[in-house]
């Protein structure tokens, strides 16, 4: 069995204003079936003020393997890091302050991982879901590839290789070839770093039964800001790496446009304006088909049905206005390649 100074997992848990889950979140880890000999939790609070710090300071007192760090930056890529400098794994493992854990997860994990020495990064299910009416109906809505454009971490169900994860684990020298994450990105970073893993020959690995369960966002004024913010940011990534740039990435802006010009479209003639009305009703009919199949007993269907189009809109114009704000890097990262 392993010491506690080398540990397989070093679990980095960065977390700010998270009173509501942290607890929950804490005690998903406690029921890992993995022995707390082989893991340690480095929880990293980017200056809570809600009482998350105080449920981080109990927790940290009454388990060996929990350390506390400081985040002043107070976002994620800067809170990673802070928790990477401290961490004695082999493996890191990135978690979320809203997140369930599934108790085999990091057992799981360990087996996958000896017995594919290739395997450099893997991650598994990540599963939203919601307390109330309107939380379900996003989550059921999340959960879909009409929503979120098909990564396989929220829809796969065999095991495979992938250019993506989420709440991954990652082998640690990863970050002494390829770099910590980068600070500049206040959303996204992991996403980024997923690139720079991939683009530099590792293998990244999706395994269904390593699922985690995450708290989605309250309210559509939360998720809108939420996907807007994922939106602006994916644009510096784009200008950082112009090969990151999927498909996916960009129709939800060209919808927005196409929106807007309809604007225009209505002066002119209405042979001109049924032509162009046309995709909104075969965007409707897509609305219609996958609210049916994302639906659940629990959760109400008009709930699910709005969802799409606030991610579809919010992420189109968070893409539209990073492109204003983030022009000039493409330039700039270009002459610095």
């Amino acid at each position: 069995m392993a010491k506690l100074n080398s540990p397989f997992f070093s679990i980095i848990l960065a977390f700010r204003n998270e009173k509501a889950f942290l607890e929950d979140c804490l005690d998903s880890f406690d029921r890992q079936t993995l022995p707390k000999e082989m893991w340690e939790i480095i929880l990293v609070d980017g200056c809570s003020d809600d009482g998350s710090r105080e449920i981080a300071d109990n927790y940290v007192k009454t388990h060996h393997n929990a350390k506390l760090v400081d985040n002043p930056a107070m976002i994620a890529t800067a809170g990673w890091n802070r928790g990477l400098q401290v961490a004695l794994g082999k493996y890191f493992c990135l978690a979320s302050g809203h997140s369930i854990t599934d108790k085999h997860f990091l057992l799981k994990a360990k087996e996958i991982l000896e017995n594919n020495e290739d395997i450099h990064a893997l991650g598994g299910r990540v599963i939203k879901i919601g307390l109330n009416n309107i939380s379900k109906g996003i989550a059921a809505a999340t959960n879909t590839t009409f929503a979120m454009g098909g990564s396989y971490y929220r829809i796969g169900n065999k095991p495979r290789k992938v250019n993506v994860i989420g709440n991954g684990i990652y082998l640690r020298k990863l970050v002494d070839m390829i770099g910590l994450y980068d600070e500049s990105l206040k959303r996204s970073g992991d996403w980024e770093f997923n690139y720079r893993v991939c683009a530099n020959g590792f293998n990244m690995y999706f395994d269904p039964e390593l699922r985690i369960k995450v708290f989605t966002r309250a309210d559509y004024k939360s998720i809108f800001i939420q996907q807007f913010r994922t939106g602006f940011w994916k644009v510096k990534i784009w200008a950082k790496h112009p090969r990151s740039l999927l498909l996916r990435h960009v129709i939800p802006s060209l919808f927005v446009l196409w929106l807007l010009l309809i604007l225009f479209v209505l002066f002119f003639n209405k042979i001109i304006l049924t032509v162009w009305l046309l995709p909104l009703l075969l965007y409707i009919f897509a609305l219609m088909i996958n609210t049916i199949k994302a639906y659940k007993e629990d959760v109400r269907w008009y709930y699910v049905m709005l969802t799409f189009p606030v991610i579809h809109i919010a992420y189109g114009l968070g893409f539209i206005a990073g492109l204003f704000r983030w022009w000039k890097c493409f330039k700039i990262f270009k002459e610095s390649e």
